[in-house]
């Protein structure tokens, strides 16, 4: 069984051009809220694939 686990965030607005959304295969606009993976940070995700990624693996989300 995993372990709960706490990934600390930062909601950030995009400021490249179309990033792509490993999740879902979604484009990230510019100007748009999204999410830097906590290992990755040139990967972004937008908010709400990265939430149910993290529920997926039972991990608990805070924010810095």
């Amino acid at each position: 069984m995993l372990e709960n686990k706490t990934l600390t965030l930062r909601l950030m607005k995009q400021k490249q051009c179309n990033q792509f959304c490993p999740r879902c295969g979604g484009i990230i606009p510019p100007e748009t809220k999204c999410i830097s993976s906590p290992t990755h940070g040139d990967v972004q995700y937008h908010p709400s694939c990265f939430y149910a990624l993290a529920a997926n693996i039972g991990c608990r989300i805070q924010y810095a």
